[in-house]
């Protein structure tokens, strides 16, 4: 048997290109724990390495494949739909889940009695290393600054609340452009609406509860503050999954494991690993959603008056940070009414919820002229037109590999299983995720990050799936029976290290850059801006607009966004004004102005600047220019 192994060891590593004399001390690492057995046993417990056979039929499968019909085996993408070829021929995954496996039958030789706390204390590392994971990548890979639209433009309200006490930002341009007859647009940054005042106030396209927590920190710590919110905030979220997994389970044995691979699943997923470096408010979106579900679960099980409050409170925070959450509201009607006292939890929630959405409602009225007129410019976008390309759309990145592609199975399993066994937890919980994605298949414009407050759900239930299945396969009796359990225990690992053999190594290697990140060079250039430009200046740019007004402290615009007779009668203000006029080049757009202008005015270079760029740059990028007359 040993030399069965040691032959099975060599044509690993010989396929894999690497010294065939590695069998010897790999084989050598798997039988330490059986030499320790050897002396209680008197036996050599050489069967705890059974695993490793799997690995063999799979060295052996990939060796037909390649040689006998000539296959090839494609790199692995992540981002791709889940590729068989790639995947399954793939070895080093087959060799870790084959190692881990052993060691559990290992284990499981030494515990004896004690298996049971083992299992527990696994479910608990497990748990605590994707948190750990999870705090390396998304506080240690966190951003240094902000631009673009959305990030930036929750911190320019969080700053402004912080400052002046409104979420409304001044532009101090609009008093000098108002009368021109020029479009006001190019004065606000991306994501702004035009002036609503004489004096330049506007207010954003998004609800500014989400900005909340980031105006809190920013007066306790400072800017770098601003940038710990939402790591913070996304590991919250995960620890709120967990405990809703505890709520779902609570009287099922293994609810440990259905918590561990919770938190480790939505801790890996790309979606949200990708979007908690930036200043975003989907994590709280998340965090407060599952509070108000898993808050409203407890009631059901343990009736208590100060559960519906917290729920509605959690609840009117998930709308407050982002409006669509307000269809969470049918997911919790579900779960109240099939509760005791189920008026009294409806009323208790409603109430609490409305006085936490108040102030919301009441920046409608005194904005936008309505309780219901929202922030978002983009209502009319949604229609039933939509649904089937938004549909196909949604598919493929939601069942993309980095997601739930390889844990589907898990997740349909799961959710038959939970139907069956808790219909008032999984009515819940597709009422959660069915209204809310429902909804926004309407909007063709749909990112899978705007679906991540419905993630919890998703990942529960396909924990419970993995749990729920790995468990019916324990009681086999027949050898047949044994050997399919086997395989499927095998098959249940490797999909589950699959998915995230490209993401762990996130936690040392170089950030990937989300929209709106900035790094330390590129925060320290705008320091720079401010150095070589005088106070009065104004700037044009394309989507550092934000970032040349927040950190820099100078006048911003969009000079492509005006025709260029527009940017003439503007620039021709500015001079009047005795106001020095600059450009950073940092898009194509600027670009083209730039030539535009110099055919009329002067164009020095000032210097070059390391700054976020948007697409090609003709020329340096990132050059900060002077418009001379």
């Amino acid at each position: 048997m040993l030399a069965l192994h040691l032959l099975g060891l060599a044509a690993f590593w010989r396929i894999e290109q690497q010294p065939i004399w590695l069998a010897l001390p790999t084989l050598a690492l798997w039988l330490f724990i059986p030499l320790v057995l050897y002396r209680s046993r008197g036996a050599l417990a050489v069967e705890t390495l059974a695993p490793l056979f799997f690995l063999y039929a799979m060295v052996a499968a990939r060796f037909v494949f390649v040689r006998g019909f000539h296959g090839s085996v494609p790199g692995y993408f992540d981002y791709n739909a889940p590729d068989w070829r790639s995947t399954l021929f793939r070895l080093e995954p087959w060799a870790v889940v084959a190692f881990l496996y052993a060691l559990a039958i290992q284990a499981r030789y030494l515990a004896r009695r004690a298996w049971a706390r083992v299992m527990t204390t696994a479910a608990m590392m497990l748990a605590l290393a994707a948190f750990a994971w999870a705090g390396v990548v998304y506080v240690g890979q966190r951003t240094h600054g902000v631009t673009g639209s959305d990030p930036y433009a929750y911190v320019q309200m969080a700053v402004d609340l912080a400052t002046r006490g409104t979420p409304l930002h001044r532009f101090s341009l609009f008093p000098s452009v108002a009368s021109l007859g020029i479009a006001w647009s190019p004065i606000v940054h991306t994501g702004y609406h035009v002036p609503i005042d004489a004096r330049g106030d506007a207010p954003t396209v998004w609800s500014f509860g989400g900005s909340l927590a980031f105006a809190l920190v920013y007066r306790l710590i400072g800017e770098q503050g601003l940038y710990l919110v939402n790591p913070l905030m996304s590991l919250l979220a995960l620890a709120a999954t967990g405990w809703l997994a505890w709520e779902l389970f609570r009287d099922r044995a293994g609810r440990a494991w259905v918590v561990a691979l919770s938190i480790a699943i939505l801790a890996t997923s790309h979606t949200l690993f990708d979007w908690a470096t930036v200043p975003m408010v989907d994590a709280q979106a998340a965090l407060f959603s599952t509070l108000a579900i898993g808050l409203a679960l407890r009631y059901w099980r343990q009736p208590h008056w100060l559960l519906p409050i917290l729920s509605g409170i959690a609840f009117g925070m998930a709308y407050f940070v982002r409006h669509t959450q307000l269809l969470l509201a049918p997911a919790l009607v579900v779960v109240f009414w099939t509760s005791q006292s189920r008026w009294r939890a409806l009323l208790l929630s409603a109430v609490a919820a409305l006085l936490v959405a108040l102030p919301d409602l009441w920046y409608h009225q005194a904005v936008f002229g309505g309780v219901f007129h929202p922030e978002s410019t983009e209502l009319n976008l949604f229609s039933l037109a939509s649904f089937g390309t938004t549909t196909s759309a949604l598919g493929g990145v939601l069942f993309a590999a980095r997601e739930f592609g390889w844990l589907a199975p898990f997740l349909i399993y799961g959710a038959y299983r939970l139907a069956r066994e808790q219909r008032v937890m999984f009515l819940a919980l597709a009422s959660w995720v069915v209204v809310l994605v429902a909804f926004h298949l309407l909007y063709p414009a749909l990112r899978l990050r705007d679906l991540l407050p419905e993630f919890p759900p998703l990942v529960v239930v396909t924990s419970y799936g993995v749990a729920a299945f790995v468990a019916a396969l324990w009681n086999r009796r027949r050898n047949w029976q044994r050997l399919a359990a086997a395989g499927g225990w095998i098959v249940t690992l490797f999909l589950l290290l699959i998915r995230v053999w490209e993401v762990l190594p996130q936690a040392w290697s170089q950030p990937q850059p989300s929209f709106g990140y900035v790094t330390a060079a590129q925060r320290a250039s705008f320091d720079q801006i401010a150095a070589l430009t005088p106070p009065t200046a104004v700037v044009g740019s394309s989507l550092n607009t934000g970032p040349i007004d927040l950190y820099a402290r100078r006048a911003a615009f969009h000079p492509a966004m005006w025709t260029p007779d527009e940017r003439v009668a503007f620039i021709a203000e500015m001079f009047r004004e005795n106001r020095a006029v600059y450009l950073l080049d940092d898009s194509v757009e600027t670009s083209a102005v730039r030539r535009q202008l110099a055919s009329r005015y002067a164009v020095c270079l000032v210097a070059v600047l390391d700054v976020p760029l948007f697409g090609a740059v003709d020329g340096a990028p990132g050059a900060l220019w002077e418009i001379q007359p």
